[in-house]
């Protein structure tokens, strides 16, 4: 059964709370989607200076933290 994951933005001072998510088969999934994502914005140069300290944060349904990856 497909499980809501939840992509959050974190830095230091500021979260921004992803209200909708995705459903996926499993976490594993959902790390794969998520360091896609990321690799796509390090590929243009947008994590250089703009995301510097940020974090992107995979969290279940519950806002329970599953997996913190740096941009």
């Amino acid at each position: 059964m497909p499980t809501r994951y939840r992509f959050d933005l974190e830095d230091d001072q500021t979260v921004f709370r992803d209200e909708i998510g995705v459903e996926t088969d499993d976490l594993d999934h959902a790390i794969a989607q998520a360091v896609s994502a990321i690799d796509e914005l390090r590929f243009i140069g947008m994590t250089r200076t703009l995301y510097i300290g940020w974090h992107l944060v995979i969290c279940d349904d519950s806002g329970t933290e599953l997996r913190r990856v740096r941009l």
